[in-house]
């Protein structure tokens, strides 16, 4: 990559980093209003559960997370405590225990998407319909294949 590329490049990860910081403070600042605190790890995994739509198993998630299965045990330890995950046996393997959101772990996760996603309106409706199309466009090239989970299927999903 020439020297060009890389300056444009540390550009715009600096920007997406800076959007990135907004996003999650507002998500805080959310959690905040309800007394709940949630980690970063922990919001992934709430939100690998939430895009799931049923329950997983840890080894699932572990992988799902890129992280070995007893630090997703742990994860999933705190957030059981916190009565925002629970975990069951699996019908399917008596050795396997499934985990799922509860009621309270799919509120807060909907409050922090619904934080998430007002700051984001915010700031992209400085942009006219085109530039946002084409912004969507961009940042969909940008994320192919990264396995993202909160991403939508396609650019065309709003």
């Amino acid at each position: 990559m020439d020297a060009p590329a890389d300056d444009t490049a540390e550009q715009i990860a600096a920007l997406l980093e800076g959007l990135v910081r907004r996003q999650r403070r507002a998500g805080r600042g959310s959690l905040e209003a309800l007394g709940v605190e949630v980690t970063q790890g922990q919001m992934r995994v709430l939100r690998i559960l939430g895009h799931a739509g049923k329950p997983l198993r840890i080894s699932e998630l572990a992988n799902q997370l890129g992280i070995v299965p007893r630090s997703a045990t742990s994860v999933v330890d705190d957030l059981e405590e916190a009565g925002l995950v629970a975990r069951k046996p699996d019908p399917d393997d008596r050795r396997a225990t499934l985990v799922g959101l509860t009621s309270a772990g799919g509120q807060v996760l909907a409050r922090i998407r619904r934080s998430r996603r007002d700051a984001m309106v915010a700031m992209v409706e400085r942009l006219d319909a085109d530039e946002r199309a084409d912004l969507l466009r961009l940042l969909a090239r940008l994320a192919e294949g990264d396995g993202c989970a909160d991403r939508p299927a396609t650019a065309g999903n709003h």
